[in-house]
C-alpha cells in the first residue's frame, strides 16, 4: 500500500521533452501519494519544475556545496591509486565503466573530462550530493533517467547500496511512452537477453485484434520516437536519391557511437564505419542492392568523409528523410540495436540486429555478430520477392506486453490515465514486496 508521505527522488537531463515526459509522470505518482524531488545538473529549466509545484535541485549547486566533504576525505584517507578508491561503500572506478569506455576511445561524457583523476573526483562529488539528498529526504523510491552513465548512475548506484527500490527511466520503446523498468534499460531491462522467458511466461496470449489495430494506427500515422520530417512516397525516394528501379533497398539508421546502448550492448560493431563497412563488403558481389544511411544529428564531418569512402556507388546517405518514408522503401532494415528496428517490425519489415536491443534474440529479428554472417543473411533476404518478420505471433506477444504490461502513456485519456496509476501502483506494490 502506497502512502501520502512516500517520496521519491528522480534524477532527469536539462532537455525539454525529457522533463516534460518525467513531470507526467510525476504527477501521476503524485495521484498515488509519491512526491517527487527532482535533480538536474544545472538550473536553467528549473521553472518548469517550480510551475508544476515540484521541489527541484541542482547538481551542479550542490556539488560545489559538497566539495569540502570531499577535500577533506582526501585528507583523511589514504588509498594506493585512484582505481582502488571505495566511497560511500561504491567502488568509483568500477562504477566508471561507460567513462573508462569513453576515455579510452576518446569521447565526451557528460562529466565533461578527459582526465582519469578529475572523472574519479566529479563522480565522488556526484555520489556526495546524491548521499545528502538521500539522508535529507529518506526516498522510498529512486527514478533516474537512464542509469548507465554518471551523474544519474552515481544516484542509481547509492540508491541500490541503499536497499531503496530504484527504477531507470527512459524514451518509450514505441512513440507516446515512457519506458519504467526495475532492471534498467535496453537490452539491460526487463525485457533484454534471459530476462524475457521469465517475463515472457507470465504474458496471457496477446488479443491479435488489439494489436492488428495499432499497427494499422501507427503506420497511418506515421509517428516516431523521434520527431520526423513529413512523409515521402517510395517512388519520390528512388527520384530524389536518383535509385535505379531493379535496386532493393538496405535501410541503416546510424546511432551516436557514444551513446550508452552502443557502448553497452554493441560489442561486435562499435562504430557506424564498423556497420557500413560490414555492410558494404557483404554486398560487394550483390549487384541488385543499395545501401542507403540516414545519419545521425551528432554525426560529424569527419564520419560523413569516411561514409562516403567507404559506400562509393554502393550506397546513398540521407539526413532529412522520414524515418517512415524509408522504412517502407526498404527490403530490409539493418541496426545495431535503434528502436528505428522495432517500427521496422511494424511494417512488417525483416530486422537484422547487430547488436544486443530490448526486442532482439527473441526470434523475430535476425541476430548477426559476425561480417560473414552478414553477407549470408542479406543473401537470403535479397532473394526473397517480399519478405517478412519471422515468428510473427512471437513478435505480436511482445508487442501487447510492450502495450500493456511496460510502458507509461504520455500523451494519454482519462481512460489512460487510469491504466497509467494502476500500471505504476503495481509496479511500485511489487517492488516493495520484493524488499
Amino acid at each position: 500500500m502506497i502512502h501520502e508521505s512516500k517520496k521519491a527522488l528522480c534524477f532527469v537531463w536539462d532537455n525539454f521533452d525529457i522533463i516534460d515526459s518525467c513531470l507526467k509522470f510525476a504527477n501521476t505518482l503524485r495521484l498515488l501519494g509519491v512526491e517527487t524531488i527532482f535533480i538536474t545538473r544545472e538550473d536553467s529549466l528549473k521553472s518548469l519544475f517550480i510551475s508544476n509545484n515540484f521541489i527541484h535541485f541542482s547538481l551542479y549547486n550542490l556539488m560545489k556545496e559538497h566539495s569540502i566533504a570531499v577535500k577533506k576525505w582526501f585528507v583523511d584517507n589514504e588509498f594506493e591509486s585512484y582505481e582502488s578508491i571505495v566511497y560511500k561503500d561504491i567502488n568509483v572506478w568500477d562504477d566508471l565503466y561507460f567513462e573508462k569506455k569513453c576515455l579510452k576511445r576518446k569521447y565526451r561524457t557528460p562529466l565533461e573530462t578527459s582526465y582519469k583523476q578529475e572523472m574519479i573526483v566529479k563522480a565522488m562529488l556526484c555520489i556526495e550530493a546524491f548521499d545528502n539528498l538521500i539522508k535529507k529526504y529518506i526516498p522510498q523510491y529512486c527514478f533516474v533517467w537512464n542509469g548507465l552513465v554518471y551523474p544519474p548512475k552515481g544516484l542509481r548506484s547509492l540508491s541500490i547500496k541503499n536497499n531503496i527500490p530504484t527504477f531507470s527511466l527512459e524514451r518509450g520503446l514505441l512513440p507516446g511512452y515512457l519506458v519504467v523498468d526495475p532492471k534498467g534499460i535496453n537490452y539491460g531491462g526487463s525485457l533484454g537477453g534471459e530476462s524475457w522467458l521469465i517475463f515472457s511466461k507470465h504474458i496471457s496470449v496477446p488479443d491479435f485484434k488489439e494489436i492488428k489495430l495499432y499497427i494499422e494506427k501507427f503506420r497511418r500515422e506515421k509517428k516516431s520516437v523521434v520527431t520526423q520530417k513529413d512523409y515521402i512516397s517510395k517512388r519520390s525516394i528512388y527520384k530524389i536519391l536518383d535509385i535505379p528501379k531493379n535496386k532493393k533497398i538496405i535501410f541503416l539508421p546510424n546511432q551516436i557511437d557514444s551513446d550508452t546502448n552502443i557502448i553497452y550492448y554493441s560489442p561486435f560493431f562499435k562504430t557506424n564505419v564498423d556497420a557500413i563497412d560490414a555492410i558494404i563488403k557483404s554486398l560487394a558481389n550483390i549487384s541488385d542492392a543499395i545501401l542507403v544511411i540516414k545519419t545521425h544529428p551528432e554525426d560529424i564531418i569527419k564520419d560523413m568523409e569516411l561514409y562516403l569512402k567507404l559506400l562509393k556507388n554502393k550506397g546513398r546517405i540521407v539526413s532529412s528523410i522520414n524515418l517512415h518514408s524509408l522504412i517502407e522503401a526498404s527490403h530490409a532494415v539493418i541496426v545495431r540495436n535503434s528502436t528505428v528496428g522495432l517500427e521496422a517490425l511494424l511494417y512488417d519489415k525483416p530486422v537484422i540486429c547487430l547488436g544486443y536491443s530490448a526486442y532482439s534474440g527473441k526470434g523475430f529479428t535476425i541476430d548477426v555478430t559476425d561480417s560473414n554472417t552478414l553477407h549470408n543473411v542479406l543473401v537470403d533476404i535479397l532473394k526473397e520477392k517480399k519478405p517478412e518478420i519471422p515468428n510473427k505471433n512471437e513478435f505480436y506477444r511482445f508487442l501487447s506486453l510492450l502495450l500493456n504490461n511496460y510502458h507509461f502513456k504520455l500523451n494519454f485519456t482519462a481512460e489512460d490515465e487510469k491504466r497509467n496509476r494502476l500500471f505504476l501502483k503495481n509496479l511500485l506494490s511489487l517492488k516493495d514486496k520484493e524488499e
